[in-house]
């Protein structure tokens, strides 16, 4: 029976390398930028559900339960394949003008169809998460907390910002720092649509020069790498802030 041979070098020369520092850089992007929004509307969907009408109430409890209930490839595919083609023809032509920017020798293509609708999508589905895990933090609470607070005249979105939240968020700073890094491993699905990060040039090598093996190891490797990054660096501030 032939051995089966592995061939690391040609890994990292020529085209290989190149798509493998590409989709690198293009997955640190998006994760970093989805993780910002992702934070962003975590924040904002969360006072709304907190301080505002019933109907609000009841609109963002009706969208967290559709984004829970359905898989993120589908809505992925939702967002890329309809509503993007929903926008107006000027709009989708001015985004499309600033797609196009230079790091380093690598063209990293932002603004495009498929990057603003993998940052939307990863962004969305991550924060009905994390709205869910703040609560659970906000659960463990006494309630006394609250009604001291309001009795002392202070406003609702004061009462969380100050005195809540913060210890909610101690409370389950674990469960959070997860979604942040369901977030790094939601990414590679965005290679669906055609969005150039680590695992879709990933599959580019294996169908160059058939390394696979090779290929498949140093992504998973990569992809370890910047959870442990992300995970180690968020911890830190979690606790530094505790």
């Amino acid at each position: 029976m032939e051995r089966l041979q592995f061939d690391w070098v040609t890994i990292f020369q020529g085209e290989s390398i190149n798509w493998i520092i590409t989709g690198l850089i293009n997955t640190v992007l998006i994760t970093v930028i989805s993780s910002i929004f992702a934070t962003v509307l975590t924040i904002i969907l969360f006072f709304f559900k907190k301080t505002s009408h019933h109907l609000i109430t009841i609109l963002i409890d009706l969208l967290t339960s559709i984004i829970r209930k359905t898989p993120f490839l589908i809505q992925l595919f939702f967002w890329y394949f309809a509503a993007w083609n929903a926008l107006p023809n000027y709009w989708i032509e001015t985004i499309s003008n600033y797609s196009n920017i230079k790091i380093f020798e690598y063209d990293i293509y932002l603004f495009t169809s498929e990057f603003i609708c993998s940052v939307w999508s990863l962004s969305l589905f991550i924060s009905v998460y994390l709205i869910e895990e703040l609560q659970s933090g906000l659960n463990r609470l006494s309630k006394g907390q609250k009604e001291a607070a309001l009795s002392q005249g202070l406003s609702m979105w004061c009462i969380y910002y100050k005195i809540l939240l913060p210890q909610g968020i101690k409370n389950a700073w674990q469960p959070i720092i997860s979604q942040y890094l369901n977030l790094i491993k939601l990414s590679s699905l965005t290679s669906a649509i055609g969005f150039g990060e680590l695992t879709y040039h990933i599959h580019q090598i294996e169908s160059f020069n058939a390394h696979s093996i090779e290929a498949f190891a140093i992504g998973t490797f990569l992809y370890l790498i910047l959870g442990l990054l992300l995970s180690t660096s968020l911890s830190y501030f979690f606790q530094k802030k505790s």
